[in-house]
């Protein structure tokens, strides 16, 4: 399993509080308890530094500036991104915003192609496995799915 299946498989595990059992719930919380060790050290991993969080600040105050406003000043925004009145003036002060903090942008795109190749490599945690009639009765078949490989036939 790589790092990103473990990451999946601890965010399932994490939607299934409302399944009962007694060897169900430990199971669950079990796995729960041997990935977030590593579930922490991968978030750490991909955790932006402080420069680069300023720059971020920067970036949404600047399209807040330039975006479409509401009848009370509020920036609109379109499909989750900011509504841009005039694209081509943004994309100029953008570009300056970019040169002041371009020291930062490097290592943040290092780091995001480092956190991408840590996440295609193999996680070494020996997880849970429970049985098939251990699972509880209103299991759904997507739940069921996201733990097929920690289960066991027999």
């Amino acid at each position: 399993m790589t790092k990103k299946e473990e990451m999946e498989l601890f965010q399932n595990l994490n939607k299934m509080g409302t399944l009962t059992g007694v060897k169900f719930s430990y199971f669950v919380a079990r796995n729960i308890a041997l990935l977030k060790n590593d579930m922490e050290a991968i978030e750490k991993a991909f955790n932006p530094s402080e420069d680069f969080m300023e720059f971020d600040r920067a970036r949404v105050e600047l399209a807040e500036k330039h975006s479409k406003k509401n009848p009370d000043g509020k920036a609109l925004t379109k499909e989750g991104a900011y509504d841009i009145e005039d694209t081509v003036k943004f994309d100029k002060d953008f570009a300056k915003l970019k040169t002041k903090y371009k020291d930062v942008m490097a290592p943040r795109e290092k780091q995001m192609k480092e956190y991408s190749e840590l996440l295609k490599t193999d996680c070494d945690v020996e997880l849970h496995k429970i049985k098939l009639s251990d699972l509880p009765s209103n299991i759904s078949v997507t739940q069921t799915n996201s733990i097929i490989n920690l289960i066991e036939d027999k």
